[in-house]
């Protein structure tokens, strides 16, 4: 077994894309704190879409935490701490590694183009932004969306739920705790980027605090449901300002979103 791992990434190419697939999904089977996976290519705005493609192509419930780290936008390069387990460029070019090390994985082809992210093509970061949301056994599909949401932020204020106001989910015995889901979102953060200006609450209603505070947009993920318009509508009438909307798709594997809800029930599953 090996405590930590990363992988380093620069101009990384499509069949290194592809590979980095398979070397991730042999190193969650191995790796017991972490890994880190640090991408860098020439046309920057692909590195969404490559982040995207990795995170749902290595989605594994419960397993090793997969934090993915994009230094061309947040200048935080990876430091590997001493006995850690580190691949390069190297490694994915080499075919007799790549095919005696790992075991073949079907795996789904890099897009050529993802219009889902296309916004990271008009990238810009504005001063106040606002997210929130449950995150429940923090997965791979919240770890895209926080990392977008700092990404465009200058300062980035997180909401997260209180346990009062999500103990009617389903499988509530399972919800982690306040404290539990807080800590999750700040070690991923300090691996991502320690220097990004981040202001963490305890959210006890959907609506006030974005309706209230003082932001210039709100990210969110493409599920329904979102209070935006009520949101502005208060601000309107208060004379604030209006704000924009950056909408991130969810992450899916096999036609079904990546869920917490879904990870609950597997849960549940194996104590049955």
């Amino acid at each position: 077994m090996v405590y930590r791992c990363c992988i380093l990434l620069t101009n990384i190419s499509k069949i290194e894309i592809e590979r980095v697939v398979g070397l991730l999904r042999f190193l969650q089977e191995i790796v017991v704190d972490r890994i880190v996976c640090e991408i860098q290519c020439e046309e920057k705005e692909n590195v969404i879409r490559i982040t995207r493609y990795i995170y749902e192509q290595c989605y594994r419930e419960l397993k090793t935490p997969l934090y993915i780290l994009m230094p061309q936008y947040t200048e935080n390069y990876y430091q590997p701490e001493e006995g850690e387990l580190v691949f390069r460029n190297e490694a994915l070019r080499n075919d007799s590694f790549y095919t005696q090390t790992i075991e073949k994985i079907p795996l789904i082809p890099f897009p050529e183009y993802n219009k889902t992210d296309e916004y990271m093509e008009n990238y810009k970061k504005y001063r106040s932004g606002y997210i929130d949301g449950t995150y429940d056994h923090l997965h791979s599909g919240h770890l895209l969306l926080l990392s977008v949401a700092s990404l465009f932020s200058s300062h980035l204020t997180i909401g997260i739920c209180s346990d009062s106001i999500i103990k009617h989910k389903k499988h509530s015995d399972f919800l982690q705790t306040y404290p539990q889901r807080l800590s999750k979102i700040q070690t991923f953060f300090n691996i991502f980027n320690p220097k990004a200006h981040i202001s963490y609450f305890e959210l006890f209603d959907s609506i006030i605090p974005a309706s209230e505070g003082d932001y210039d947009v709100v990210i969110s993920s493409s599920e329904p449901g979102h209070p935006i318009f009520e949101i502005n509508s208060r601000r309107a009438q208060r004379s604030m300002n209006i704000l924009e909307n950056l909408i991130v798709q969810v992450l899916s594997i096999s036609e079904n979103k990546i869920s917490s809800s879904f990870t609950r029930e597997n849960l549940v599953r194996k104590i049955l």
